[in-house]
């Protein structure tokens, strides 16, 4: 009998799937290529699409939490004629006022300055401090709560409201952005002033603790251990990484999901239109924190440019929508998967053949552990990417026949190959990317 066995089983090839024949296969998955948006762009007259990642991962049946729309009455076409099919991250803006003050009070970047042994003291007390976890809502209710913060100017700043409060003070109309009652809205902050005050004075005091260095947490290097079973597989899946081609068509599938043709066009009728695109100036720049990444940020020098979209550090940072912090941007690590490098055994003399190395003994697992790592790190490379590109994934991402060096890249460039990773006679990543991308470079 054989040692090893072979198990056979058909996947989809999303790349190649036609719209029908993908709408076949995920009926309750939503994108560009479904019926919904089919039936959106004809009856609404739309000649563009502006469809998110949170819009893509959701399914076609999902339900706003704030307005009780379905997906099929949250579809409205804005003046310049672009369907919007865009869903918003909403988070309590309480979260965001220790780090700031820590920000503010040490030196660039502030989690190198903190005290030892206080970092999980912020992350955790941030969270505890939000009235609300966060959750999707529709683009319009998210428009909605800012509306009122913004009209209601005694409001503060960090003040942000539940999902359920949103509820409250619109106005809901399939196809169409919602009324705010300002007067129910204005009730709401007063009702809640003083609990929000009492969030905040104990933000207040959980700085004073951090930057006193008091209640600190040593970390562990222990990792909790996985089953037997799960060890083993993964192992195998190391050896003979033919598999890895179902976690690309997943991406794939995220990529023919999205569109960004109307990055921008949420702007209605009778608006002030976007917002400045004045830079910032150098000492702003080196004044940033790079956002939710600033050891990362950190490691750019000044000649450093995105290998995705070609910007230098100015050109990523572009105005925050979060109050108190003036500028935003950042970079990200993105993973690319050369095509033209494989795993020792895959694509080799042997082709799809047997493992070289049998699976370790369970007792001696963890010394096997090194040489998976190892393994893996033939199909994966990683570079450093502006942002955005990491967020907004307007573009599929390009396979490489070679990688030289690790860079990185800012998360605006990390769905595209970077400068000197692309096999000859490819075009580059700048001219690889859509035109929709500029226009939104520095107004997110």
């Amino acid at each position: 009998m054989e040692p090893w066995r072979d198990i056979t089983f058909r996947v989809p090839n999303i790349a190649a799937l036609t719209d029908a024949q993908l709408r076949a296969l995920l009926p309750n998955r939503d994108g560009r290529w479904s019926e919904a948006i089919a039936w959106g762009m004809a009856a609404l007259k739309a000649s563009k699409l502006d469809l998110n990642s949170q819009w893509a991962d959701t399914s076609q049946d999902w339900t706003c939490p704030c307005c009780q729309r379905r997906k099929i009455e949250i579809l409205r076409v804005s003046s310049q004629g672009v369907l919007l099919a865009t869903l918003h991250d909403h988070h309590d803006h309480l979260q965001d006022v220790i780090g700031r003050t820590l920000q503010s009070q040490l030196p660039h970047p502030w989690v190198k300055h903190i005290p030892e042994g206080t970092y999980e003291l912020e992350h955790l007390g941030s969270r505890m401090l939000a009235r609300f976890q966060p959750t999707i809502v529709c683009a319009d209710c998210s428009g909605a709560e800012g509306s009122a913060k913004n009209r209601l100017r005694h409001i503060h700043r960090d003040f942000s409201f539940r999902p359920s409060e949103i509820a409250t003070f619109i106005t809901v109309a399939a196809h169409r952005g919602h009324q705010v009652d300002l007067e129910t809205a204005d009730a709401i902050w007063k009702a809640q002033e003083s609990d929000f005050l009492e969030r905040l004075a104990l933000a207040e005091q959980l700085t004073s603790v951090i930057l006193a260095g008091r209640m600190t947490q040593e970390r562990s290097i222990y990792r909790p251990p996985i089953s037997e079973a799960q060890a083993h597989m993964q192992y195998w899946m190391r050896l003979d990484p033919r598999p890895s081609g179902v976690s690309d068509d997943l991406e794939v599938l995220r990529q023919r999901s999205v569109a960004r043709e109307g990055v921008g066009a949420q702007v209605d009728a009778g608006s002030k239109g976007r917002r400045s695109t004045t830079p910032p100036t150098d000492a702003e720049v080196e004044a940033h924190d790079g956002g939710a990444e600033p050891k990362l940020w950190e490691k750019l020098d000044a000649g450093w440019r995105c290998p995705g979209c070609d910007r230098d550090r100015k050109g990523l940072v572009r105005r925050s929508k979060k109050p108190g912090r003036r500028w935003s941007g950042g970079v990200r690590t993105q993973g690319i998967r050369p095509a033209g490098r494989r795993h020792p055994g895959r694509g080799s003399a042997g082709g799809h053949g047997a493992p070289t190395r049998a699976p370790p003994d369970l007792r001696g697992l963890q010394q096997h552990r090194p040489a998976a790592a190892s393994a893996r790190s033939h199909r994966l490379r990683h570079v450093l990417c502006c942002s955005s590109t990491t967020s907004a994934r307007r573009s599929p991402p390009r396979r490489t026949n070679r990688m030289s060096s690790i860079g990185i890249c800012c998360a605006n460039g990390s769905d595209w190959a970077p400068r000197g990773f692309l096999p000859s006679g490819t075009t580059s990543a700048t001219s690889a990317r859509p035109s929709a991308s500029g226009a939104a470079a520095n107004t997110s």
